[in-house]
C-alpha cells in the first residue's frame, strides 16, 4: 500500500511553513527569472504568509469559541443549584 501520509498532510506546524518557504526561494534562486517572476514569487510569499496569519487567527478564533461554549455550558448547569442555595439562605 503506498504512503499517502505526505499528500494529505494538514499540519500547522511551523517547520511545514519554513520548509514551504525554503522550497519557493529555491525556486526562485535556481532558475534565471526576471522582474516578472520576482513579483509573482513575491505576491506568492506575501499571499502565503497571508494565508497563514489568517489560518492562525481562525484557530485561536475557534480556540475562544469553544471555552466559551464550555463556560456557558458550565453556568448553565451549576446555575440552578446555586439560586436554589440563594433562595434557601435568604
Amino acid at each position: 500500500m503506498a504512503d499517502v501520509s505526505a499528500m494529505t498532510d494538514t499540519s500547522t506546524d511551523v517547520d511545514t511553513d519554513d520548509k514551504n518557504l525554503r522550497f519557493l526561494n529555491s525556486l526562485t534562486l535556481g532558475a534565471t527569472s526576471d522582474a516578472s517572476d520576482k513579483t509573482r514569487d513575491q505576491k506568492t510569499l506575501r499571499r502565503l504568509s497571508q494565508n497563514r496569519e489568517a489560518a492562525r487567527k481562525s484557530r485561536l478564533r475557534k480556540k475562544v469559541d469553544s471555552l466559551m461554549v464550555a463556560l456557558l455550558f458550565t453556568l448553565y448547569i451549576v446555575f440552578p443549584f446555586v439560586l436554589q442555595i440563594v433562595l434557601q439562605i435568604g
